[in-house]
Order: structure tokens, then sequence, then C-alpha cells
């Protein structure tokens, strides 16, 4: 969860004080991976259990379907639950975010991950009904409209009038202008951030063994094609069917700034963790003997949704492939180049499991038989390795089957919908609201 600030308005003074503070935290970094390696060398150090968990983006909608700017009162009413530290304000007042637990990478984390989003979810669901809302978990909000993306509908927190300021600032002024070709085509120009509230994720963490931690980030990369193909739950916004999962797209056109100094939006994050809180102090005097910290992974590729089962079946998916792909003898990275690994992720979100995508052989496979041919049974294998039980792998990483199979994830359910009851945006959120209540898998869902 980002954290709160005192004031939104900087001077040239504070901006060097970030370089310099920049720089010395650069310098601290480049000293522990030196030291990091030089250990691993030295004491053949044996990695550590890696740990995950989740992070989940939620929108909040009134008995219309419509968006309900009620974020502020929802986390007051989550002052009196156990859960109320888990939580936070999005930057719309439409939406909240919801952080888990962290458990260990071994044995029933698949269903301690279940049991969490449920008692995060269970919670939050008898706080939305005392403020008369409902809660969905989609990739964007069929039934959002342009006028409610206004700064009216901002959280009131600092740090987004800050985020607001700095990148207009940053654009000199410049409208941002969302421009994206799918099936059909929208252009639109706003004079602020809050595009970024359309894409909501369901964002996976994962602690990676520090000697292999370039292997697994470039594994994720590469297997992000097929999981943002499996999991796409985006086809549309503001009426229009765009992307199988447009929040690709939307996401990285809301927030660009560019030039040098911009800030980069990467779909998997490598992150340094202190074990503890890291104060300033000790970046800049670079005393890595103070405190013990690891290397995370921070996957943003999962929209949000369909159910809670979906989301822990997508996360099956990504943590046994990543540690299979990771710990390979014959190194993948070395068989794709960075750029076709980009070129595959965008085809995979535009067109979802209909896209053929350049694989490691260097042929054109379609996503369906890569998925079912080579992902899933990479993804067992390194379920396996973690210590899983062969009863949660055929569990999970079955419900992923069954949708590939079915080719019905989130988008293609929604375009189903659509295809029967025409362009009525209100009624699609309901009726997935509806059938995201039910529990049932996506691929299990029928257009009644």
């Amino acid at each position: 969860m980002g954290q709160e600030i005192t004031h939104s308005h900087f001077k040239k003074s504070d901006f060097d004080r970030y370089r310099n503070k920049l720089d010395a935290e650069l310098a601290w970094v480049k000293n522990w991976f030196n030291k990091k390696n030089n250990e691993q060398i030295k004491h053949h150090t044996p990695p550590s259990l890696p740990s995950v968990g989740f992070e989940l983006e939620v929108c909040l909608i009134d008995h219309k379907g419509l968006p309900a700017s009620l974020n502020d009162a929802f986390l007051q009413r989550l002052k009196n639950t156990p859960i109320y530290s888990q939580a936070s304000l999005e930057l719309a007042q439409f939406n909240i975010e919801l952080n888990s637990l962290v458990f260990k990478l071994t044995t029933n984390v698949l269903q301690d991950l279940e049991q969490e989003f449920k008692r995060l979810w269970s919670a939050c669901q008898a706080v939305a009904k005392e403020l008369n809302c409902k809660l969905v978990m989609i990739g964007s909000l069929p039934s959002l409209r342009e006028d409610h993306l206004k700064l009216t509908n901002m959280s009131p927190m600092t740090r987004y009038a800050a985020l607001n300021e700095q990148v207009l600032r940053s654009r000199k002024g410049k409208a941002i202008e969302l421009d994206i070709q799918g099936s059909e085509t929208l252009k639109s120009i706003h004079q602020d951030v809050m595009l970024e509230a359309v894409a909501t994720s369901f964002q996976l963490h994962l602690q990676m063994p520090f000697s292999r931690s370039v292997r697994y980030y470039n594994a994720a990369i590469i297997l992000s094609s097929p999981i943002v193909a499996v999991s796409a739950n985006s086809p549309f916004l503001f009426g229009k069917a765009l992307w199988c999962e447009t929040r690709i797209p939307v996401f990285e056109q809301a927030v660009s700034v560019g030039g040098f100094d911009g800030a980069v939006w990467r779909w998997n994050r490598p992150l340094i963790s202190p074990e503890s809180p890291l104060d300033e102090e000790s970046c800049a005097k670079a005393d890595s003997n103070r405190k013990a910290y690891h290397v995370r992974l921070e996957h943003l590729v999962i929209p949000a949704g369909p159910t809670i089962v979906d989301s822990i079946a997508n996360a099956a998916l990504f943590y046994g492939a990543v540690t299979a792909m990771a710990n390979q003898y014959n190194i993948p990275e070395q068989q794709l180049a960075f750029v076709q690994a980009k070129e595959n992720f965008y085809h995979a979100a535009k067109q979802g499991l209909k896209a053929k995508i350049t694989w490691l052989s260097g042929q054109s496979i379609p996503l369906k038989a890569l998925i079912l041919d080579y992902i899933l049974p990479l993804a067992r294998d390194g379920l396996s390795q973690s210590g899983l039980t062969r009863q949660d792998i055929d569990y999970y990483l079955g419900i992923i089957e069954q949708r590939t199979k079915s080719g019905q994830n989130g988008a293609a359910w929604q375009r189903r919908y659509v295809d029967k009851y025409g362009k009525n945006m209100q009624a699609l959120t309901l009726a997935y609201e509806k059938n995201q209540q039910s529990g049932l898998p996506v691929h299990e869902w029928e257009i009644s």
C-alpha cells in the first residue's frame, strides 16, 4: 500500500533532495547486491523458503450497477473489523485496495490464500451491505462512464493530489490522450490522471531466492503472455469493445509522462524489501549488516476477478510456472528475445485465448495449445517442486485447464453477454456481479 504524504506542492530543492536520496539508495542497492553475491559464492547459502501474497483492487457499485463513490465511508466502517489494517483507499472514491497476509510457498499455500481471500471478502461484503452498495472485482468496470472520471471523484489523499500534479507537470500540461484500437476504436482526452482508476488488478507477490532472482524476473516476463490471455477480464471501456484485457493499454497511457526522468511502469516489478522498515540513514550509509532484506517480484499482469476461486487458480498458474521455468537447466530467456516476449504480451492482451504467439522454439503457436500442452504441465512441476499436495494442484490448475478448453474467461463471458443482450453496460455489470456471488469459476457461468 502507498503511504500518505504531507503536501502536494514541491520546490526545486525538494526534487534535488529526492535525486540525492535516489542516488544514495541506488548506491546502497549496488553494494547490497555485490555483498549478497559474495556471500552466496563463499558460503553456498541455501535459498530460504519463498513467501507469497496478493493485493486486490475492488470496485464499489450501487444497486443500478454504477460506480459508488463511498470508499472513505467504507474504510471508516472497516475500522471496527480485524482487516482494517489490510485495506486502503485507491485513486478513485469508488475503489479500495485489500492486502493479504504473507504465506510460505509450500504444502497448503493455495488453500491458505483462498481462505485469506474469503476472510477479507466476507468482512468487506458485510460493510458494503451496511452502505447499501456492492463489491465487484473485475479488470475494468463496464458501467464506468467518462463523466465518472473527474477530480471530484478522486480520493481525498494528498499523495493522489501530488500524483496528479506531478504527472501533468512532467507532461508540461499536455492532456492525457487515450487511443485504443480493438474491435472498436476509443479515443479520449483527459486533463488529469483519473483514467488510472479504470484498471483494477489482482497483484501477486513472490519472494524470490536471491541466487535466481534474475531467472525468476525473466521467467515472469516470458510467462506474462499466456497468463494475461487466460485471465483476461477487461473487454469493454466506455461502451466500446476493445482488447480482451483493455486494462493494459489504459494503464500504460493513463500514467505516461515521457522523458528520461519519467516513472517506469513495469508489469513485472523487481523489489528489494526489508524484513523491518528501512530508515533513510541506513540507505545512505549502505549498512547491509543492520537489517535483513529480500528480493521480491510483483506480478501486475492479472486483472481482478472473476471469482475468488478463479483468482487463486490464476495464482497457482503463475507461482507454479514461474518457479519451474526459473529453475530449468536450459535458460528460456536465451531462447526468446525480450522484444519478442513484449510483442507476445500485447498480442495476448488484445486477442486473449485466440491469440498466436512466438514461443521458445521460434514457432508461432496458438495460446490455447501452448497453455494446455506446455504451461500447465510446467506449473504442475513448479508446484510439486514447492511441496504442494497433488490434490490442490489438480483442483486449482484444473480450473485453468477447463477455462482454457472452453475458451471462456471473464472477457469471453462479457462479450457473450453483450452479443445476446446488447450494450447495456449497467445490466452487464449487475449480471456479472450476480455470477460472481455464485462463487462458480467463470468457465461454468451461463448466459441466462
